[in-house]
């Protein structure tokens, strides 16, 4: 660890934010001490805390070190998104029954992503479930419409793309509104009200999959 000199730079303090965010959610996820994890990846642990607090900053070397517990390159460790290895299913039949599938590397906004941490995201190939849906606007970003991230719930509590059990088959839902009784959906492009007993949540949709540019030293969405 590198003592800090000053003021940080705005590239070495977004450079620091962005581990430490992947090392708070490890720590949440892991239910892992600052101490114990210091312990586990060979850090001492005042320059380990001083890391997290800001009033050091990582080196190369100890760079390398996290990125390899964490199974990534530095490159993805330092990134502003969130990397998450998940289940990718060739349609949503496979994703309902959870068929065993392999496994791509997605890449996730930090701030969407740190709500749901504990969630079980998988992708599906091939379906594009909302054309208006919003993406970063950073420029080393492009999409691929043809996988869609999602994560399982058990219930509808607010609008969005939900893969839901409904009339026995598995569809896209577009919830425009919830109440604790009906939700009101676009169905055939006409806002319809719908019984929530009627209806079997799945998935809800959470983004598109990114894709880096040729010219970036890492690629999103390959299999593990």
């Amino acid at each position: 660890m590198e003592a800090g000199k000053g003021l940080l730079h705005k590239q070495e303090a977004t450079i620091l934010d962005n581990v430490i965010n992947k090392l708070q959610i490890y720590m949440d996820q892991n239910k892992q001490t600052l101490y114990g994890l210091a312990a586990k990846m060979g850090f001492a642990y005042q320059p380990f805390y001083r890391l997290m607090t800001k009033k050091h900053l990582p080196t190369l070397n100890s760079l390398t070190v996290i990125a390899s517990h964490f199974g990534c390159s530095v490159a993805e460790l330092i990134h502003e998104d969130v990397f998450i290895d998940v289940d990718c299913y060739d349609s949503f039949a496979d994703a309902v029954n959870m068929k065993k599938s392999p496994k791509i590397r997605a890449y996730v906004p930090y701030k969407k992503y740190s709500q749901l941490i504990y969630s079980n995201f998988f992708a599906v190939k091939g379906h594009v479930p909302w054309q208006g849906y919003e993406q970063s606007s950073t420029d080393h970003k492009a999409i691929d419409s043809k996988y869609a991230i999602f994560y399982r719930v058990d219930t509808i509590s607010i609008d969005g793309v939900f893969l839901v059990n409904y009339k026995s088959k598995d569809v896209l839902l577009e919830v425009v509104s919830v109440s604790s009784k009906y939700v009101i959906a676009l169905l055939n492009g006409k806002e319809t009200k719908i019984d929530v007993a009627s209806i079997k949540p799945i998935a809800h949709f959470f983004s598109y999959l990114t894709l880096m540019k040729k010219n970036q030293p890492i690629v999103l969405g390959v299999p593990k």
